[in-house]
């Protein structure tokens, strides 16, 4: 296996991104394996705003990478292309597939396939219509891992790659995605994010520093007048840490579910923060899934 490891949005937003293999091992439900068992050690973790300026360009899934519970049967690694800046290999490759084979549906609220030879339609058990397009899922599997860790509110477990999908979010928005198959939600919780290597998660510390300070942040958020429309009532939950940096999520894990009105996680969002002494807690990383529709406000 391979390791490579004004207007007011949401206060933890850095990157937007959305985002299921055989389970290999045990979730680790109150401490990971320790530092000689891990891929990356604590000192090299500490340079994660350097590796993130890195890696993202070229491989967007080398480094940390959204995981969310599309519908009640799949659990995905999920992308977006960026509305500015550089594309990732795997941006371009999708882009040029989607174009060249037309991988779009429309119709009334966006439900009616137009599916072309290679492309079916995989999934309809959630909010969103899960698509898969076999050229597109063979191109990108040339740039993707067989397997990734996969970080949950509880535990860790090592998953292999199902498929390459691709599915329309708020507003008609293009998000690719890979699945995975074999997590156990029972052992490892809600599934969170995606990291090629096995890193030295604690669980079940005391968080009540962090917690508070983003309980005020996102206080202030709701708070904020200027921001009615880019905000929900979702507070952020700390579930664990490597030493002072710390791994929080915003999400009540409702939003996949079929439903015929605008649900109450509007935007649910992963996070990296780090405190930093006497200085206020840094974002190092965030990712939110837009269920509001900000491109149509």
């Amino acid at each position: 296996m391979k390791y490579n490891c004004g207007m007011r949005k949401p206060i933890y937003v850095l990157t937007c991104a959305v985002l299921s293999g055989a389970l290999l091992f045990s979730c680790h439900s109150h401490t990971t394996a320790g530092a000689a068992q891990s891929a990356i050690d604590s000192s090299s973790f500490t340079n994660l705003d350097t590796a993130l300026a890195l890696t993202n360009e070229l491989r967007p899934d080398n480094y940390f990478a959204p995981v969310y519970e599309l519908s009640p049967q799949t659990i995905a690694i999920t992308f977006t292309i960026p509305d500015d800046g550089p594309k990732s290999i795997l941006d371009t490759v999708f882009t040029r597939i989607f174009d060249e084979d037309s991988l779009i549906y429309s119709g009334e609220n966006n439900r009616e396939s137009k599916n072309t030879r290679n492309t079916s339609i995989i999934d309809t058990t959630g909010f969103f219509w899960i698509m898969r397009d076999t050229r597109l899922e063979a191109e990108l599997k040339k740039y993707i891992d067989t397997s990734y860790y996969i970080y949950g509110s509880k535990g860790i477990a090592e998953c292999k790659v199902k498929n390459v999908v691709y599915f329309f979010g708020a507003c008609a928005g293009e998000y690719y995605a890979i699945t995975l198959e074999g997590y156990d939600k029972e052992k490892c919780g809600h599934p969170l994010f995606s990291y090629p290597g096995l890193l030295p998660l604690q669980y079940h510390n005391n968080y009540k520093g962090i917690q508070d300070w983003m309980n005020e942040e996102k206080t202030a958020e709701i708070n904020d007048s200027s921001s009615a429309s880019y905000k929900d009532h979702i507070y952020p939950v700390v579930f664990a840490n490597i030493d002072s940096t710390y791994f929080a999520y915003s999400d009540d894990f409702k939003w996949t579910a079929k439903r015929d009105t605008m649900a109450a996680c509007l935007f649910p969002q992963r996070m990296i923060i780090k405190t930093r002494g006497q200085i206020s807690p840094g974002i190092m990383w965030a990712s939110f899934f837009d269920n509001f529709g900000v491109p149509c406000d």
